[in-house]
């Protein structure tokens, strides 16, 4: 019964680490007021990363997400050199060559780590499966096992499982968005984000960015910018 009860448990702590996702939240947004929105056709994506990997995880996600909301968008990666900054001339030229509207730049501001303190939860075991019908005596047939031990019968429908309580470092990644009017280079949306990355989804940078993309999109989808 011990190993059970352990092994409930185990399987609990296992479910809530699966279930863990990350957060974004806007902490300040502006817009330029003289903005009037919807002439944004067209967006280049530009992420600054020194790491490929999530460089193109971000843009492509972007991409994606613009296009679902009817704008077109490319990917600095494609367009622009792998390694180094770009001179601006070379980066108007894109612009020009690809009829880009608007310029849209994350960079990370900062990167902290939080104490979460997650406590004991206690989860009953689900019950049989289905009762036992008293009704169904008859020659040749035999009651499933665990009514067959009333002891078995107890423990199993009345153990509670219990997951002590633990402490970990999460992380609040820090963004700045920018959004410009690429033939004026006029800043016209800029929004400053916390990211809150529980400890178990620090290895999962998809997971991450699509949760930031997602508020971000909104966010200019619901100021009207796009």
């Amino acid at each position: 019964m011990k190993h059970k009860v352990l092994f409930l448990g185990i399987f609990f702590l296992f479910t809530a680490l699966l279930a863990a996702c990350a957060t974004t939240t806007l902490t300040s947004v502006w817009k330029d007021p003289a903005y009037q929105g919807g002439q944004i056709r067209k967006v280049l994506v530009m992420g600054v990363s020194d790491k490929p990997a999530i460089k193109r995880l971000y843009e492509d996600g972007f991409v994606s997400a613009l296009k679902l909301k009817g704008v077109d968008a490319v990917p600095g990666y494609a367009v622009l050199p792998s390694e180094g900054l770009p001179d601006k001339e070379d980066i108007r030229s894109k612009v020009t060559e690809f009829n880009i509207d608007a310029i849209l730049i994350t960079r990370m501001v900062d990167k902290k780590t939080v104490d979460t303190y997650y406590p004991p939860e206690t989860v009953s075991p689900a019950p049989p499966p289905q009762p036992y019908p008293p009704g169904s005596y008859h020659p040749g047939y035999y009651p499933p096992g665990r009514y067959n031990d009333w002891y078995r019968y107890y423990s199993d429908v009345y153990q509670p499982v219990t997951t002590p309580g633990y402490q970990v470092q999460d992380e609040i990644v820090v963004l700045e968005t920018n959004l410009y009017e690429a033939k004026t280079d006029k800043l016209i949306w800029s929004a400053l984000s916390d990211t809150f990355v529980e400890t178990f989804d620090r290895g999962s940078s998809g997971q991450m960015i699509q949760a930031f993309i997602q508020v971000i999109i909104k966010k200019l989808s619901d100021d009207r910018v796009i």
